[in-house]
């Protein structure tokens, strides 16, 4: 049986550990390269990414979650924050309605430990995170093709409720949103 990652493999991001940030990078950049992304990240453009995440955490009340294996080495990383309404398009602020809701930002897992759960706790931590701040909803976003993702946020109780066209790199792909309502 392959081993299953649980809560108990879940903390959030030390940005004083330098290995910890230097593996999150690591696994952010491989992840989101190539298809179905078509990004172009390099390590060092995912560690300034990952550095720029914490203004999210000073501002928006976010959190950067991280999976680490048996050896304590991090092989997933998750982030999530309360969204900035002036950020999303009318439409969607619209279809979300008032109140605060909490964006599930990326999730990214290193290949060798995907179908393992790392996914999902790391959609716990941030779910409970969006609960403590009181959030009326959470919700991300994917690409309509990436069927992973899709199933993935239906295993976790999240509905599609809105699409709309995204441009990255001159590239215009439809992005699938998907909520769970908190209360």
């Amino acid at each position: 049986m392959a081993y299953k990652f649980t809560q108990e493999h879940v903390s959030e991001l030390n940005y004083r550990k330098n290995q910890d940030v230097s593996n999150a990078a690591r696994v952010y950049a491989a992840a989101f390269r190539g298809k179905p992304w078509l990004e172009k990240w390099s390590v060092a453009d995912a560690r300034k990414e990952i550095e720029s995440w914490k203004q999210l955490i000073a501002e928006q009340n976010g959190k950067v979650f991280v999976v680490k294996n048996r050896v304590g080495r991090v092989i997933g990383v998750g982030v999530g924050h309360v969204n900035d309404p002036e950020e999303l398009s009318g439409s969607l602020k619209a279809k979300l309605g008032d109140g605060k809701h909490y964006y599930f930002k990326d999730v990214a897992i290193e290949r060798k430990f995907r179908k393992r759960g790392a996914s999902s706790v790391l959609s716990a931590a941030r779910e409970e995170h969006a609960r403590r701040l009181g959030a009326k909803s959470i919700f991300s976003r994917t690409r309509f093709d990436n069927t992973a993702r899709i199933k993935q946020f239906e295993k976790e109780g999240m509905n599609r409720f809105h699409e709309e066209d995204h441009e990255t790199g001159g590239v215009v792909s439809k992005r699938i949103y998907f909520r769970k309502r908190l209360r």
